[in-house]
């Protein structure tokens, strides 16, 4: 996947692709509002449970499209409790899929 940048091959800082043609010179038949649809309904739903885990206010999820059309989500820093969080909750799901029932795991700290 190509990296999201601008015209001066710093990241984009916009959340939506610029449609002028100005940035990338847009290539016809690529299907960038696809892609920054796609991000963005994934940003959407990771900003709405990083709310519902009372965390949301300490990342900055963003979405953005790529100068190939591909969607993607920016998690901007996050604290090292943040993350610390979302690694146990990576790590119950895997466990989870690994073995059938209950699975015990460490308490993430968030302060």
């Amino acid at each position: 996947m190509l990296p999201v940048v601008d015209e001066d091959g710093g990241p984009l800082q916009d959340d939506a692709p610029d449609t002028d043609g100005g940035v990338w010179g847009l290539v016809a038949g690529v299907p960038y509002v696809r892609g920054w649809t796609e991000a963005h309904e994934a940003a959407d739903w990771l900003r709405a449970e990083l709310d519902a885990l009372g965390v949301g206010d300490r990342a900055c999820v963003r979405a953005h499209v790529s100068a190939t059309g591909e969607g993607v989500v920016e998690l901007g820093w996050v604290s090292p409790e943040l993350a610390e969080l979302l690694a146990a909750v990576l790590a119950q799901e895997r466990a989870r899929r690994d073995t059938p029932g209950p699975v015990p795991g460490p308490t993430p700290r968030v302060a």
